[in-house]
């Protein structure tokens, strides 16, 4: 009996040993397959770094205990840049078209976690009967990896506002934030919000044009940076946008001064980019998101 325990044993190692390999295989792959073919223009380099810019801005100009510290002649400014953060978009909204909003995010993770596994067997298998969701998955991961993921993670997350002094939303659209159906809609958006950060942090980190003789502005050595940048605007969604009305304004001040260090920090300490004028530009652009 002990050495058919043991037999057991083994043989259920065995399976979970194979089922971690084939998905260390298949994710890698995925992303190796999908990043041989990687493509940016000038014109695209530059818009998602002035987004990302004006993102980051956001937080600054209209965190709500941060407004008091402007002069209304900056309003404008104010406004503007607050259009790169859902969370300032409640005002102008109503509760179900926000709401709406909420499981078009779902969906859009949803689809991005679906395609990924799809790829991920295929390549285990090596049977890719089609290439078209290849494409997909490529601008999705790319798209949510960079100036969607902070809009994803903000309308994920935003059911925990739900009975706050902040909520403008789920209260008045008739959600009771304690019941069973709500939990459950937290639990979902808890979930997916791991998952994408995962899975972007993954794009972040293997899918990049890694080539130093490529004619790409943003190709670069490793992706580093843009692991931490990402992790960053983590901790600027869950500070500044979910968890505002429950954190201190000094906390806030000394956390975006942090994030904008370390955004600037990392260019300068990975320099990840082959073209150095790519370094100085992002570089450049965490430290005025820290002066502002």
């Amino acid at each position: 009996m002990h050495a058919n325990g043991m037999k057991r044993s083994g043989s259920g190692t065995g399976r979970l040993s194979s089922l971690v390999k084939n998905l260390k295989t298949g994710l890698f792959g995925a992303l190796f397959i999908m990043s041989k073919k990687i493509s940016s223009r000038p014109w695209q380099v530059g818009a998602n770094t002035i987004i990302m810019f004006l993102q980051m801005l956001a937080f600054v100009f209209t965190t709500p205990p941060m407004t008091n510290n402007f002069k209304d002649t900056i309003a404008p400014v104010r406004f503007v840049v607050g259009l790169f953060n859902p969370q300032r978009w409640l005002p102008f909204l109503t509760s179900t078209f926000y709401v709406v909003l909420w499981f078009m995010a779902v969906a859009w993770v949803v689809t991005f976690l679906a395609l990924m596994v799809w790829s991920m067997y295929s390549f285990v298998h090596n049977n890719f009967a089609v290439v078209f969701p290849l494409r997909i998955l490529r601008v999705m991961g790319q798209l949510s990896a960079g100036i969607l993921f902070m809009p994803l993670v903000t309308l994920l997350m935003g059911t925990f506002q739900c009975g706050s002094p902040a909520d403008g939303t789920w209260s008045v659209g008739g959600y009771t934030c304690g019941s069973p159906t709500f939990l459950a809609m937290q639990g979902v958006a808890v979930v997916l919000s791991i998952a994408l950060y995962f899975l972007c942090s993954m794009f972040a980190l293997v899918f990049y044009d890694s080539n130093p003789l490529s004619p790409m502005l943003e190709a670069k050595a490793h992706g580093r940076a843009e692991f931490v940048f990402l992790s960053l605007q983590v901790v600027l969604v869950l500070t500044l946008n979910v968890f505002e009305y429950l954190i201190n304004q000094w906390i806030m001040i000394a956390v975006m001064i942090g994030a904008g260090v370390v955004w600037a920090g990392s260019i300068l300490f990975f320099m990840p980019y082959y073209r150095h004028t790519m370094n100085t530009v992002r570089a450049t652009v965490g430290r005025r998101a820290v002066r502002q």
